[in-house]
């Protein structure tokens, strides 16, 4: 009856430690022995587990306060299981475990069992719920083993061992320490360890970094960082990931050669001869450092590398302050200076380095180095001019530049009268229907009140000039001008064919340029009184100076 007593008890406690949780701390144990004889045992309800040596009572954490004495008929009623050692295997449970500092270590290979100092002799089978009560700690992983005979280093992994080849390796690695032990000796000799390693049936190639692993996302960030694909070994996947995983390693943007001040930028396997250091700066290479690699000796060049680059779709940018604008058409291209030689054909992926600016400017205020007098202002209507085409007066003007009756939405205002010549004589009729005037920076405009100017009227102050240069004068006859009104967002190309207002009028009517009647009657129509537009509009020299006259529609 106690017999049976005790099988029901145990299978009770069994299950219950079937549903506890797991204990986070070294389990205390009933212990059992008898007077006479110095045999402990681990007692549960269904048997007693001999404690196989001291070796075994140090490693289980076992203590002479847990001890109980109880008598010999007692002790022989408990039926005897087999001895707890330091290594065994709980039934039902293929794994083996070893006990530690009072923790449970799951075997993970023959090897690490065997170099750690075990013997598959010491190796029992007992029942979970004895196991059960150790906290699990880490897996007991292939070992670094020197070796007495030759006092090299190895990593053991895959039933070979792998030789840690320098003191860098060792450190990339993170090792902590290793066993001596002459079974190494017996062991087959695989290839060296190294930095640079892939997991056994896994294809990624990873930098082992101060104890991570960086993988390497391309052939160039192998070489180009001064590696080499025979550098790389296949190591066990529990070695390798054992280490965390952190950043990628990217290859370098920019490479020189061994003993060469020439630096290239590498994309795709191609390297581009990078031009200037203001090429250098715009790109922003050197917030992203370089490298040296004699492997660069052997990449195909796609050219030299400036401010100006072509993407597969055809679109040209302009790289400035490490960020890129879209230069949108050839006549910008050519009004901002730039030079189809010094365009470079690159991969769009090269924008990655770089953040989006929009699309460069169609107009500036600086063009070869004159600005323009006005980016905003009101706009004064002028009067047709005669032209080179022989026209003398108001009829043969019309007749022969077929100025319209009447306007869009300035009615008569279109045949105001013909202003005879103006600041730069008589136009090309191609220019003077869509002319503008200013007071350009061919001279210095003043005012006076002595009427030397002949241009005082309704006392109002004389505009007169002084220091005017011819060659000025002519450069900027014809030059293309851009007119916007924001109201309506009608845009319109006009050409420097005239010069003025006064300055007074400027003053108080806020009129700061003047627009052939056809320009007036595109962009303002109906807003245009006596005074001037009431629209304010918006001024400023075309990049593209080929761009056609009239009516803009971009």
């Amino acid at each position: 009856m106690k017999l049976l007593k005790n099988l029901l008890l145990g299978i009770g406690l069994f299950l219950l430690l079937l549903v506890l949780p797991a204990r986070t701390q070294a389990a205390t144990f009933d212990l059992v022995k008898t007077s006479s004889r110095p045999e402990i045992y681990i007692n549960m309800p269904w048997g007693r587990y001999h404690i196989h040596d001291q070796d075994t009572w140090n490693r289980w954490g076992l203590s002479w306060n847990m001890v109980r004495v109880i008598g010999e008929d007692e002790m022989k009623q408990i039926p005897q299981g087999p001895d707890v050692t330091k290594a065994l295997r709980p039934f039902g449970d293929p794994t083996v475990y070893v006990v530690e500092n009072q923790q449970m270590r799951a075997v993970t290979s023959a090897e690490a069992f065997i170099l750690a100092g075990y013997k598959w002799s010491d190796v029992t089978n007992v029942e979970p719920a004895i196991t059960a009560q150790l906290p699990r700690g880490e897996d007991l992983t292939a070992s670094v083993v020197r070796s007495p005979k030759d006092g090299r280093i190895y990593y053991i992994s895959g039933g070979q061992k792998h030789h840690i080849t320098s003191q860098f390796v060792w450190d990339e690695w993170g090792f902590a320490g290793y066993i001596d032990s002459s079974l190494v000796d017996n062991i087959p000799t695989g290839s060296s360890l190294t930095n640079l390693v892939r997991a056994i049936g896994d294809p990624t190639v990873w930098v082992i970094d101060h104890g991570v692993r960086r993988g390497l996302p391309s052939p160039d960030a192998l070489l180009l960082n001064n590696y080499s694909w025979s550098d790389v070994v296949d190591a066990d996947p529990a070695l390798v990931y054992s280490r965390p995983i952190s950043d990628i390693f990217w290859a370098p943007t920019t490479v020189s050669a061994p003993g060469s001040l020439a630096l290239y930028y590498v994309e795709n396997g191609v390297k581009y001869l990078v031009k200037d250091t203001d090429t250098w700066t715009n790109w922003g290479f050197n917030r992203l450092g370089f490298n040296i690699s004699p492997a660069i000796n052997n990449y195909p060049s796609g050219g030299t590398l400036t401010r100006l680059m072509r993407t597969p779709d055809g679109t040209v940018w302009r790289v400035k302050d490490q960020k890129y604008k879209a230069v949108p058409t050839a006549g910008i291209f050519s009004g901002y200076g730039f030079s189809w030689a010094d365009v470079t054909n690159l991969p769009t992926s090269s924008l990655s380095l770089l953040t989006y600016d929009g699309v460069m400017e169609y107009i500036t205020t600086n063009l070869n180095g004159i600005e323009i007098p006005a980016t905003l202002g009101r706009v004064g209507l002028e009067q047709h001019l005669l032209t080179k085409s022989g026209d003398t007066d108001n009829i043969s003007h019309y007749a022969l530049t077929n100025v319209p009756n009447t306007g869009e939405t300035i009615g008569s205002q279109i045949r105001n009268g013909v202003a005879g010549t103006g600041a730069f004589g008589k136009l090309d009729a191609s220019i003077e229907k869509y002319y503008i005037t200013m007071r350009w920076n061919y001279t210095d405009w003043y005012e006076d009140n002595d009427g030397s100017c002949n241009s005082s009227t309704d006392g109002k102050l004389d505009t007169c000039v002084r220091s005017l240069s011819n060659t000025l004068k002519s450069w900027h006859l014809g030059k293309k001008v851009i007119v916007s009104n924001p109201r309506n967002g009608r845009k319109l190309v006009a050409a420097v064919g005239e010069s003025g207002p006064a300055i007074w009028v400027t003053r108080e009517q806020g009129v700061v340029a003047g627009l052939a009647p056809e320009a007036i009657d595109y962009l303002v129509g109906m807003n245009y009184n006596s005074l001037g537009s009431k629209d304010t509009l918006e001024y400023g020299w075309s990049v593209d100076q080929n761009i056609s006259l009239g009516p803009l529609n971009w």
